[in-house]
């Protein structure tokens, strides 16, 4: 059963645990706090590498089980992750998806 609650942008997902009669709660899927996270392109992924003079080994790591992963992700995307600061200013972090 998917609960979902349009004023605030986050899932939650509830399971029914037969033997116990209870029900699970899994991870919050995205809340407004989380920074947006989305899979940058092969062409964009080049740019970005040429940008900085850096290969995709050299990228910070993000594991392929974390929550905030979009659901098309796959190992070895490059993923854009957009913050604000204080005063409301974007900025950018990249990381690779690893297993």
């Amino acid at each position: 059963m998917i609960l979902k609650d349009f004023a605030n942008p986050f899932y939650v997902e509830t399971f029914k645990y037969p033997p116990l009669d209870y029900f699970i709660f899994s991870v919050i899927k995205m809340h407004h706090l989380q920074p947006k996270h989305t899979v940058v392109k092969q062409n964009e992924a080049k740019e970005l590498q040429a940008q900085f003079n850096i290969s995709a080994s050299q990228l910070p790591v993000i594991k392929s089980a974390d929550k905030a992963l979009p659901s098309e992700a796959k190992i070895g995307d490059i993923i854009k992750i957009e913050r604000k600061d204080d005063k409301g200013e974007k900025s950018a972090y990249y990381r690779i998806v690893v297993l």
